[in-house]
Protein backbone atom coordinates (compact mmCIF):
# COMPACT_ATOMS: atom_id res chain seq x y z
CA UNK A 1 0.00 0.00 0.00
CA UNK A 2 1.29 3.46 -0.86
CA UNK A 3 1.81 5.97 1.93
CA UNK A 4 0.21 8.96 0.18
CA UNK A 5 -0.80 12.16 2.01
CA UNK A 6 -4.54 12.76 1.66
CA UNK A 7 -4.94 15.81 3.93
CA UNK A 8 -3.90 19.40 3.63
CA UNK A 9 -2.32 21.10 6.65
CA UNK A 10 -4.73 20.80 9.61
CA UNK A 11 -4.67 23.19 12.56
CA UNK A 12 -3.35 21.48 15.70
CA UNK A 13 -2.71 24.21 18.30
CA UNK A 14 -1.00 27.52 19.01
CA UNK A 15 1.97 28.60 21.06
CA UNK A 16 2.54 32.18 22.20
CA UNK A 17 6.10 33.52 22.49
CA UNK A 18 6.48 37.20 23.30
CA UNK A 19 4.71 39.13 20.51
CA UNK A 20 4.56 36.14 18.15
CA UNK A 21 1.95 33.46 17.77
CA UNK A 22 3.14 30.10 16.45
CA UNK A 23 0.60 27.87 14.71
CA UNK A 24 1.24 24.12 14.77
CA UNK A 25 -0.25 21.84 12.12
CA UNK A 26 -0.72 18.16 11.42
CA UNK A 27 -0.04 16.99 7.85
CA UNK A 28 2.43 19.85 7.47
CA UNK A 29 5.47 18.38 5.74
CA UNK A 30 6.79 20.80 3.14
CA UNK A 31 4.62 23.79 4.09
CA UNK A 32 4.65 26.65 1.59
CA UNK A 33 2.65 29.69 0.53
CA UNK A 34 1.50 29.50 -3.08
CA UNK A 35 1.20 33.30 -3.31
CA UNK A 36 3.62 35.12 -1.02
CA UNK A 37 1.73 38.43 -1.24
CA UNK A 38 -0.98 37.48 1.25
CA UNK A 39 -1.17 34.87 3.95
CA UNK A 40 -4.83 35.21 5.05
CA UNK A 41 -3.79 34.88 8.70
CA UNK A 42 -5.17 37.27 11.34
CA UNK A 43 -4.33 37.48 15.05
CA UNK A 44 -6.21 39.02 17.97
CA UNK A 45 -5.28 40.11 21.45
CA UNK A 46 -7.46 39.95 24.56
CA UNK A 47 -9.80 42.56 23.03
CA UNK A 48 -10.88 40.01 20.38
CA UNK A 49 -10.20 42.35 17.46
CA UNK A 50 -8.43 40.59 14.59
CA UNK A 51 -5.66 42.24 12.57
CA UNK A 52 -3.81 41.00 9.47
CA UNK A 53 -0.62 39.20 10.43
CA UNK A 54 2.74 38.82 8.76
CA UNK A 55 3.44 35.12 8.37
CA UNK A 56 6.59 33.11 7.92
CA UNK A 57 6.95 29.38 7.70
CA UNK A 58 9.35 27.62 10.03
CA UNK A 59 9.49 23.85 9.48
CA UNK A 60 5.94 22.57 10.13
CA UNK A 61 4.71 25.76 11.81
CA UNK A 62 3.66 29.25 10.79
CA UNK A 63 4.98 32.14 12.89
CA UNK A 64 2.67 35.17 13.00
CA UNK A 65 3.06 38.76 14.11
CA UNK A 66 0.76 41.78 13.80
CA UNK A 67 2.07 45.23 14.68
CA UNK A 68 -1.31 46.18 16.22
CA UNK A 69 -1.29 43.22 18.65
CA UNK A 70 1.20 43.27 21.53
CA UNK A 71 0.01 40.04 23.18
CA UNK A 72 -1.68 37.68 20.71
CA UNK A 73 -4.14 35.13 22.09
CA UNK A 74 -6.01 33.87 19.03
CA UNK A 75 -5.56 33.25 15.31
CA UNK A 76 -7.86 32.68 12.37
CA UNK A 77 -7.05 31.68 8.81
CA UNK A 78 -8.97 32.44 5.61
CA UNK A 79 -11.86 33.79 7.71
CA UNK A 80 -13.45 35.75 4.89
CA UNK A 81 -15.89 34.87 2.12
CA UNK A 82 -13.44 36.00 -0.56
CA UNK A 83 -10.25 34.53 0.95
CA UNK A 84 -8.30 32.21 -1.30
CA UNK A 85 -6.27 30.10 1.13
CA UNK A 86 -2.71 29.75 -0.09
CA UNK A 87 -1.03 27.55 2.54
CA UNK A 88 -0.17 24.13 1.13
CA UNK A 89 1.82 21.04 2.11
CA UNK A 90 4.28 19.03 0.02
CA UNK A 91 1.39 16.97 -1.40
CA UNK A 92 0.07 20.26 -2.84
CA UNK A 93 -3.05 20.08 -0.66
CA UNK A 94 -4.45 23.31 0.85
CA UNK A 95 -5.02 24.17 4.50
CA UNK A 96 -8.62 24.50 5.64
CA UNK A 97 -10.16 27.58 7.21
CA UNK A 98 -9.82 27.55 11.01
CA UNK A 99 -10.04 29.65 14.14
CA UNK A 100 -8.31 28.97 17.47
CA UNK A 101 -9.84 29.54 20.94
Amino acid sequence: MLDTEVHGPLYKDIEIKNKELIVHFNHADGLYFKNKDESFFEVAGADGIYHPAKAKIKDTTVVLKAKEVDRPVSVRFAWDNIAMPNLFNAAQLPASTFKSN
